[in-house]
């Protein structure tokens, strides 16, 4: 029975996203997830990170970017987020660190 419930547990949290960023002020967050594994897992994770989005927000919420740390340098910052004109996308605050085979969501509560 132990075993059993170990396995579910170590499961569970294999299929979960985490809510990385809040900003409560401007209702934007980050949202990220293990990218790696089964697909049907990485699925499970992206329901999960799309329910707590839907959570923060308690209501719709609109997807400003998806990225993995390969596109930015180890911290991203608050979810004021702008585009130059080579495409960089920018974001200024507070930094959040970002980790590597991580989905990372920035959304914003509509």
């Amino acid at each position: 029975m132990r075993i059993l419930i170990l396995l579910s547990t170590i499961f569970l949290s294999a299929c979960s996203a985490k809510l990385v960023h809040k900003n409560f002020k401007d209702r934007t967050g980050i949202v990220s997830f293990l990218n790696q594994g089964a697909s049907t897992v990485i699925d499970a994770r992206r329901r999960d990170a799309e329910e707590k989005m839907r959570q923060f927000c308690k209501s719709d919420y609109a997807i400003l970017a998806e990225t993995n740390k390969s596109r930015f340098a180890g911290t991203v910052s608050n979810l004021s987020a702008s585009t130059d004109y080579y495409g960089n996308t920018s974001f200024n605050g507070s930094s959040t660190q970002l980790y590597a085979n991580h989905l990372y969501i920035f959304f914003e509560c509509k």
